[in-house]
């Protein structure tokens, strides 16, 4: 990709937001890390494929950069998301002391058949669904998350000392070289806990990537097309990422020529001292998000979560335009989104479980949708996701 002449890799690039006028966007605003000054990037397109929101989380799968910017950034442009609710959280992840990282370990572990086990030693999972370990991401990250309280300890543990180790050792050799890596063999047992893993919801787009704004695309996590109902199945994003992104280019390829392109004036600066109030700031609404709208939610911790979230972007005053002061915005933006959408779904569905509504309701077989400036909205389950021009 690096030696294709038509494709420019540009490094130490933020992206800030988007060049929009009267519902064109004309490309991206964005922060040289290098030069330490904004840059106004222009395109005939833009695509974003920025991923999702899970490592607004404690603990994700994903990489510590996806905290859902690329949504703020479509929310705050005019684009509507949708279903921001439902985030899957993967039932195993290595528990690594002293530690907010997490390590995927594969469904395929417990395929091959391993164990889930309580602080006693017992399989929990046998009373609780006829699949055991494995029964669907939800159920078996819920139930995990059940049994650590009840343990009183942050972390249950995947057994496989009953399986054959060198066949572990051939089937996974990855997985069992990381597990080394931090102390543990994988052949007899590990620690692990759910993780924030995929974000369900996203950006409005139709089949083919439009958003509510023209000449603006998604693909990835973090567009909603419609495919993925309540509860992602696994690899459904292979399709978001190739189905979809194929059919974006294709679809850009039918636009004309930007014509009478506006000028747009440089806005931000940086102000590094207020980085340490914006890296604190990212760790409280990771808790937050945590114990308000994590595995298991209320109406309680949801209306605790909010209300921390608008008593922090109070503080914050005026937009500044300042790099961490804007980051900071898109933080509570993505936290706001999520947590008014599950608020919102009284029941249980897919990835969003209410303790206090824990069985599904057919009357919120629907969308919701939240837009800049408007309410939280709701459209059917049949109505396509395309641009609402």
């Amino acid at each position: 990709m690096e030696a294709d002449p038509n494709i420019t890799i540009r490094e130490n690039i933020s992206v800030i937001d988007f060049l929009v006028k009267d519902g064109v966007c004309y490309g991206v605003r964005c922060w040289n890390e290098t030069s330490g000054e904004e840059e106004l990037i222009y395109a005939e397109h833009t695509f974003l494929t920025s991923g999702g929101t899970a490592a607004i989380y404690t603990r994700t799968t994903n990489p510590e950069t996806t905290i859902g910017d690329g949504i703020a950034m479509a929310y705050n442009a005019g684009c509507r998301i949708i279903d921001m609710e439902f985030i899957q959280f993967h039932p195993t992840s290595l528990f690594i002391e002293n530690s907010s990282k997490a390590f995927l370990i594969s469904e395929a572990v417990r395929g091959e058949g391993a164990h889930l086990l309580d602080k006693s030693g017992k399989r929990f999972m046998l009373p609780i669904h006829e699949l055991a370990e494995l029964a669907p991401r939800d159920i078996v990250a819920r139930s995990i998350f059940k049994q650590m309280a009840k343990d009183d300890r942050p972390y249950v543990m995947l057994s496989l000392k009953h399986l054959n180790s060198d066949k572990i050792r051939s089937r996974f050799p990855n997985l069992v070289a990381k597990c080394a890596e931090y102390g543990y063999d994988m052949t007899d047992s590990i620690p692990i806990a759910p993780a924030a893993h995929y974000t369900v919801g996203g950006v409005a787009s139709d089949m083919d990537g439009r958003t509510d704004i023209k000449r603006l695309y998604v693909c990835g996590e973090v567009a909603s097309t419609g495919i993925m109902g309540a509860n992602r199945l696994a690899s459904n994003s292979l399709i978001e990422c190739i189905v979809f992104a194929n059919r974006a280019i294709a679809a850009s390829t039918e636009c004309g020529t930007l014509l009478n392109v506006p000028e747009f004036g440089k806005l931000y600066t940086k102000n590094d001292a207020a980085r340490d109030a914006y890296v604190a700031l990212k760790n409280q609404i990771a808790h937050t998000m945590n114990n308000c709208s994590g595995i298991i939610r209320s109406e309680l911790l949801l209306s605790t979560g909010l209300n921390l979230v608008k008593t922090v972007r109070a503080s914050l005053g005026p937009r500044k335009y300042e790099y961490y002061d804007e980051a900071s915005r898109k933080l509570l933006t993505v936290a706001y989104l999520i947590m008014t959408g599950a608020r919102f779904r009284r029941e249980s569905r897919g990835g969003h479980y209410r303790e206090d509504y824990p069985v599904l309701e057919e009357k919120f077989t629907l969308h919701t949708v939240q837009r800049i400036g408007e309410k939280l909205s709701v459209k059917s389950v049949n109505e396509n996701n395309g641009p609402d021009r």
